[in-house]
């Protein structure tokens, strides 16, 4: 059924996944927000059965008994009666009951609308409250996204980008606040050690400004105009904030504030003529065009508070392009660079001082999409024209939660093209000591009934007669192995690939036996 011809059906199941957003180096990694995000068609619900069910195909004869059911212990559906094509969903967090839910259109525009609804028990009801969102006209708001604050789980900010409002609630939408702003509210983050303090960056305005607010939105003061992108250093006592700001030369000079830039006494400027910059963790990261190679780029580390040093890789390839994969608890980082084309290699770091930062290789052909630089030719290239580079940039790189050391990566096979690249041209590889060592990932050898597996560990292929003379160098103990196979896992190809739209893979520090 079309969604904007019949009722919306919210089903709430206690899964949210987490969002973060991220341009690689040069980009801002937005501050972390459990939402869940539905938007588009959905499918047809049986309101009788509350089961999901899927067409019969000629491949899946699939019975009755296979359909997706709702198990009404653990989860619910509830008729919210609108139509908007684009719902955003979140979850108070631990102890609490309360679930907002956003309904609006995909597209903001002058005629577009929204909805607010909140529940008090979890999902299972839902109410109107778009009422509490009025502007000084009387007339409602088209509410574009809120904002959740990490720490306070009662403390949510949402924005309007059409009509320049934010409306603040501190106590779960009991009572909300209403703010006119001079500026469009896209973009916005917490201060986690200040609860009143949180910054507005109207990143698709030409002068690109961030505000900042110290008591919870009635008044902003202006913190820089030009603004690529902004990070967060949480000290003891204070908060520092970092900016790379845009020059007329189109190059980047960074600069830190511990006063936000209230005071020109608390503003030291932290490296200039950068091409990107990033903070991660307590390093920073700048990269620089190489005036004796053009085309070429060098990369700088530094931490914070620290001397910046060009770091060395122990390779002669052109240095075109970096993302930096991950900085471990113990300060190790993890390096993508790009050497042309579509090679990507990924390094480690062995030695990073205030003296000299040098790297290793761990992995070669790592699978790395940075949009005008890899895949140019590709159905992926084509895929993202039309998504901004924050959104674009990835690497089929992630870190297993909770387990020191334990990474997994998509490795590209030799010899692919471009027109060509795809998921089974990828293989999984994992390791288990920060890079130093990657291997393939075994797949079960039996199904959940203790059934073996065909085509991959047994094959049912049998030795020839013993008359036959190729017998000899058949051994049925090992014939049936095939050291070649493994397990392949999903990560950001997979999800992207239109055929599969595979979900990836997502791990938990607090699952059990970890």
């Amino acid at each position: 059924m079309k969604l904007r011809d019949h009722l919306w059906l919210l089903a709430l199941v206690p899964f949210l996944s987490f969002l973060s957003v991220s341009d690689g180096l040069g980009g801002h990694v937005d501050q972390e927000q459990s939402f869940s995000f539905v938007q588009g068609e959905m499918g047809d619900f049986s309101e009788n059965s509350r089961r999901y069910k899927r067409e019969d195909t000629d491949g899946d004869k699939a019975s009755k008994d296979t359909a997706v059911v709702i198990d009404e212990k653990i989860s619910s559906v509830f008729h919210l009666n609108n139509s908007h094509l684009h719902l955003m969903v979140h979850w108070a967090g631990k102890g609490s009951s309360i679930v907002f839910c956003l309904a609006r259109d995909q597209e903001i525009s002058e005629n577009s609308t929204s909805r607010v609804f909140i529940s008090k028990d979890y999902g299972t009801t839902f109410i109107d409250v778009s009422s509490k969102f009025l502007l000084e006209n009387s007339k409602l708001a088209t509410i574009n996204k809120f904002f959740h604050h990490p720490i306070n789980n009662c403390y949510y900010v949402f924005t309007d980008i059409l009509h320049k409002h934010i409306f603040v609630t501190l106590d779960c939408g009991e009572t909300v606040s209403t703010y006119p702003t001079l500026f469009s509210p896209r973009h916005l983050e917490f201060d986690t050690k200040f609860d009143g303090r949180f910054l507005i960056h109207d990143r698709e305005s030409e002068k690109m400004e961030l505000y900042v607010t110290k008591n919870f939105g009635e008044t902003f003061s202006h913190a820089g105009d030009f603004i690529k992108a902004f990070f967060w250093d949480y000290k003891e006592d204070e908060t520092v904030l970092y900016v790379s700001r845009v020059e007329p030369s189109q190059k980047l000079n960074i600069l830190s504030s511990s006063s936000f830039f209230e005071r020109q006494i608390d503003t030291r400027v932290v490296f200039t003529g950068a091409k990107e910059f990033e903070k991660k963790e307590d390093f920073l990261f700048a990269v620089t065009d190489d005036d004796k190679k053009p085309g070429q780029k060098k990369f700088y580390v530094a931490k914070t508070e620290e001397k910046f040093v060009q770091a060395e890789f122990p390779i002669k390839l052109d240095l075109i392009n970096f993302h930096v994969a991950d900085v471990s608890s113990d300060g190790e980082l993890m390096v993508i660079v790009n050497h042309g084309g579509n090679h990507s290699n990924l390094y480690v770091s062995d030695k990073v001082n205030q003296y000299e930062v040098e790297f290793s290789l761990s992995l070669s052909r790592i699978m790395y999409y940075n949009p005008g630089t890899t895949w140019r030719q590709s159905w992926l290239d084509r895929l993202q024209q039309n998504t901004n580079q924050a959104e674009a940039d990835f690497a089929d790189f992630y870190k297993i939660a909770g387990l020191r050391g334990v990474y997994i990566a998509s490795q590209v096979a030799e010899g692919i093209s471009e027109e060509t690249i795809r998921p089974s041209n990828l293989t999984t590889l994992i390791t288990f000591d920060a890079g130093a060592e990657w291997n393939t990932i075994q797949g079960p050898k039996t199904d959940n009934q203790g059934n073996p597996i065909l085509g991959c560990y047994q094959t049912n292929t049998k030795c020839p007669p013993k008359t036959d003379p190729r017998s000899a160098q058949c051994d049925p103990a090992t014939i049936n192995q095939d050291l070649s196979c493994s397990l392949h896992l999903a990560l950001h190809l997979s999800r992207r690939y239109p055929t599969t739209r595979s979900i990836p893979v997502l791990t938990s520090a607090a699952a059990p036996g970890v």
